[in-house]
Formats: C-alpha cells, sequence, structure tokens
C-alpha cells in the first residue's frame, strides 16, 4: 500500500494491479485491522508499520497493520452531587449511558476510517481482518458496535435482511478485575501504591485550595481532590452537552478553573515512566 496524497487515502501502487490473487506472498496479518475502545483513553490515534516518514526508501514505505485506538462517544453523567439540581432527572438511558450524539460520533469515525483506509480494508467484513477489543463497559462496548457498523456496512451478499442494512461484527472484552489490556482495571499493587502517592501529592498542592473551597461550598460536599474535580467537571460536562441549564455558581469556575486539575486527574493515571509502563505495557503486546 502507498499513501495518495492527493486523495488522503491508501491505495496499491499502479504497478501492482492484477496482483490481488498473490497476497498471500504478504507476510501473516499484512492486511489486519485491530479496534481498541478505551474506557479512560483520551487519545484517538493511528499506529501503521513502516509507513510515513518521508527518509524511509519508497519500497520501505509499505502499510501492513493499522491498530485504531478510540475512546467512547457522548454519554450521560455517571455520578452527581449533593446540591446538583438534575440529581433527580432522568436520563433515557441510565446514568453512563452512551447517548445518541455518541452513538452518531463513532458512526461516522467508522465511515471516516473506512474511507480514509478503502483500498487497504476489504470492502467485506472477513472475521480474519480485523480483530475489536473495548473495555467492559457498556458504553464502551455499545461505541464499538456502532463504530463497526459505520467500517464495515454489509455488502448485498452480506444483506441477511432487507431493512437493516447492518451486520454483527464481533467485539472482545475481559471483566474488569481482569482487564489489563484495555482498561488497566486489573488491580496492580506497586501501580496502586505509586498513583495514591502522586494523588496525594497534587491534592496538596495550596494552588487548588481555593477552588476547592468554591466547589465544596456550592456542592454540599466534600471537594478536597482533583479526582473529585475531574468527577465533577465530567458530570457538569454532559449535562452542559445534554442541553441542561447549569446553576449560575459554576460560570466562575466550569470550565476553565476546573480544566487544569481535571486535565491533571487524568494525566495521573499514566504520569511517568514506570505508570505508563504498568498501565499500557500489556497492551503494546496485543
Amino acid at each position: 500500500m502507498e499513501y495518495d496524497n492527493d486523495e488522503n487515502t491508501w491505495r496499491r501502487p499502479s504497478s501492482h494491479k492484477g496482483r490481488h490473487g498473490k497476497c498471500h506472498q504478504i507476510p501473516r496479518r499484512s492486511s489486519t485491522m485491530a479496534v481498541v475502545v478505551l474506557g479512560l483513553a483520551v487519545l484517538s490515534c493511528l499506529l501503521g508499520y513502516c509507513v510515513l516518514s518521508e527518509t524511509l526508501p519508497y519500497e520501505s514505505k509499505t502499510l501492513r497493520l493499522v491498530v485504531i485506538f478510540f475512546r467512547h462517544g457522548a454519554r450521560t453523567p455517571t455520578t452527581t452531587y449533593k446540591s446538583d439540581p438534575f440529581k433527580n432527572y432522568q436520563w433515557p438511558d441510565g446514568l453512563g449511558s452512551l447517548t445518541n450524539v455518541g452513538k452518531l460520533q463513532l458512526y461516522e469515525l467508522g465511515k471516516k476510517y473506512r474511507n480514509y483506509y478503502a483500498n487497504f480494508i476489504n470492502e467485506e467484513y472477513y472475521d480474519k481482518d480485523v480483530y475489536v477489543q473495548s473495555s467492559d463497559a457498556s458504553r464502551c462496548l455499545m461505541s464499538a458496535y456502532t463504530f463497526l457498523a459505520g467500517l464495515y456496512p454489509p455488502t448485498e451478499r452480506q444483506m441477511w435482511h432487507p431493512e437493516i442494512p447492518w451486520q454483527p461484527i464481533p467485539v472482545h472484552s475481559l471483566p474488569r478485575d481482569l482487564d489489563n489490556v484495555v482498561a488497566g482495571t486489573k488491580s496492580c499493587q506497586v501501580w496502586d501504591s505509586m498513583y495514591r502517592a502522586l494523588l496525594a501529592e497534587k491534592n496538596s498542592d495550596p494552588k487548588y485550595n481555593e477552588l476547592f473551597e468554591y466547589l465544596s461550598k456550592h456542592t454540599n460536599q466534600s471537594m478536597r481532590s482533583i479526582l473529585e474535580v475531574d468527577f465533577l467537571y465530567s458530570t457538569l460536562l454532559s449535562e452542559q452537552e445534554a442541553g441542561l441549564k447549569l446553576p449560575e455558581w459554576t460560570k466562575n469556575v466550569f470550565p476553565n478553573k476546573m480544566l487544569t486539575p481535571f486535565m491533571t486527574s487524568l494525566a495521573l493515571l499514566t504520569y511517568n515512566e514506570t505508570l505508563q509502563r504498568f498501565k499500557v505495557g500489556k497492551l503494546l503486546l496485543i
């Protein structure tokens, strides 16, 4: 495969036309796509084997494997707070569920990658070509399914119902207490100890004192940790995205003053090389 800058897609070199029948000569898993849906990730990236550097010789620019990482789509809040005017709000699909906006986001993302790798991904879904793994949260699994609906619309041969232009594609996951690949929620004492120490260090930073006091006062509950600010920020963001009017007091701190502790809380999960190795090392081996 070679990249066509004019058409913004991967395609087979023109000199290789008519040789599709010799694909078995390419190394094993040469036309494979792996998709990972992350419950805690904040990135969307693509990795390809030896393909993008302009310093490589032309013959080395061969796309062999694509790995896609992405987060779940937009969701409803996972938690509320004591003074939340919407704590009794009846979310149609419950707390922490994937919204219709989130479903559409991932469906469109699947279509985007279908177009981007149009000449690399087979038109039809074949089990040997793609492996999908998700964290074991409903919103993540549903995100994977909607992504695949955009990535692999059924061909005429694969249509199994005239009114349903969709085909089932397997998504794999591990229980949270065993997941050391995607969510990284399997217990690890070394990681837990290092993370707690870093969290305590950040929580004691004087620059957050004023924010902690303000949030504690207006939420009617203790807010003494950037992790608690993280959860509150996510709740306010989800409510705002749902079109709900946030309380007046939030205007003084959300999103601007809460953004730094929110991002710091997420960054702590892989704050140094040791934490990174424990959290994502296993993922690099799949």
